[in-house]
């Protein structure tokens, strides 16, 4: 009987030791589930701000919110899945309008007479002083290759500066 109590008792031990250890594994696990959710918030409350940076910007330089909506079928705005699909256009339009300013600046320096300012877009664009220019009517500024260019981006189609 006394071999009784004695493996009882042991057997009380075991369980209360394993009882605090399963204790101490649910309080890590909450709190990593706590620290995991705090870092969900967070991440959560940065993607809200670059969506939110990414369609001021797509909106600030003139791009086609209604042409993105065709593309992809709906117009839902920027999400978490086409966020790379704005970040594209606004990059490609960007670089659209660089080669705009440059093309500008060298229009207004071949007016001048002045030396005209060597640029790595230039080039690409062949554009080449005695080249044959279009004008846009309505809009005052001179146009060669780049007009193509901006024109075959329906997405992304240059407003009125």
């Amino acid at each position: 009987m006394e071999q009784f109590f004695v493996n009882e008792k042991n057997q009380q031990s075991d369980r209360q030791s394993k009882l605090l250890d399963l204790e101490e594994k649910l309080s890590a696990a909450t709190n990593d589930a706590d620290q995991s959710e705090m870092k969900l918030k967070n991440c959560n409350k940065v993607l809200d701000q670059l969506r939110e940076g990414v369609n001021t910007l797509f909106n600030k330089i003139g791009c086609d919110a209604a042409s993105i909506g065709d593309l992809l079928g709906s117009n839902q705005g920027i999400s978490n899945n086409n966020i790379m699909l704005y970040l594209g256009i606004v990059e490609q339009k960007t670089n659209d309008l660089l080669r705009l300013l440059q093309y500008l600046q060298h229009k207004k320096a071949e007016e001048e007479e002045n030396e005209i300012p060597s640029s790595p877009l230039l080039p690409a664009l062949g554009i080449m002083r005695g080249q044959n220019a279009v004008t846009i009517p309505g809009t005052g500024y001179v146009y060669n290759q780049i007009t193509q260019l901006l024109t075959m981006h329906r997405v992304c189609i240059a407003k009125p500066l």
